[in-house]
């Protein structure tokens, strides 16, 4: 009857509902997993453990029993207190997975953020500050996140050996990938990011599984843009969904891949007939 218990537990989503099924369950029915749990939402607010921990104020006890909790989760969310979190979370089950989102990693950070769980990761949602300037580091991290499903990535500045370097890893290492965003803030002149070469994006859009891509904030001057162009809009890929907010550079599409069910430029939305 634990082993039901804890089945049914990691399906719960809200809470409350929790909460609820905690205190029914037979205190014999319950294991340690469970116990820890229930412990742990007595002694603080539910909403702020579940479904997504947000304990970057938990004393160093609290955290020892939220590691013992772990095997409860079913997929564990986890926002801006991600580094705060590695102590426990070093004992991930390899069956729970993780969904990183809205993050700010910072060059320190990195080792915390990726090296953990590579596996477990499936989707990330995080924001690369520029002082983050071991992209090496990065991409070597990135390599062993292979169950990634969708990736959502803005970073305060790209150069093109960076872009390169990431699709590469995007392209090599991530088989699994569905939905892939990449965006770059403005500088200070308010400037789209600029690229010599799309080159290592038109190579992952044709050799991708993925089914939605999103690009923002970036320029591909002159013959990169066409051929970035003729890339997205003539070539028959597994894209069905592009997105493209203040893209430069690239040719408007005279006719569009069947593939291809919708394209968003610069928010007016084109579905082909």
């Amino acid at each position: 009857m634990q082993d039901v218990a804890l089945e049914i537990v990691r399906f719960i989503s809200g809470p409350n509902d929790l909460v609820a099924f905690l205190e029914a369950v037979r205190p014999v029915d319950r294991s340690e997993v469970l116990d820890s749990l229930r412990a742990l939402m007595l002694a603080i607010p539910s909403e702020r453990l579940w479904p997504e921990p947000m304990l970057d104020y938990a004393s160093d006890a609290l955290l020892g029993v939220f590691e013992r909790t772990l095997p409860a989760f079913y997929a564990l969310r986890i926002g801006s207190d991600v580094a705060f979190l590695r102590p426990p979370l070093l004992r991930l089950p390899p069956s729970t997975a993780v969904i990183l989102t809205n993050a700010s990693v910072f060059s320190e950070e990195i080792g915390d953020v990726f090296t953990p769980w590579p596996t477990n990761l499936v989707e990330m949602s995080l924001f690369l500050a520029c002082d983050v300037a071991d992209k090496a580091s990065l991409c070597r991290a990135w390599r062993d996140c292979c169950q990634l499903q969708r990736v959502d990535v803005q970073f305060e500045s790209l150069i093109q050996t960076q872009l390169d370097a990431f699709m590469d890893v995007a392209r090599t290492s991530w088989p699994c990938l569905q939905h892939f965003c990449l965006s770059v803030e403005k500088d200070g002149s308010n400037a789209s990011a600029e690229f010599e070469s799309s080159d290592s994006v038109c190579a992952w859009v044709m050799h991708t599984s993925a089914t939605s891509l999103g690009l923002s904030e970036m320029s591909f001057p002159g013959a990169t843009g066409i051929a970035l162009s003729q890339t997205l809009f003539d070539t028959k890929t597994a894209l069905t969904s592009l997105v493209l907010e203040h893209v430069d550079g690239l040719e408007p599409p005279s006719s569009l891949s069947s593939n291809l069910k919708s394209l968003v430029l610069h928010s007016l939305e084109l579905t082909p007939s």
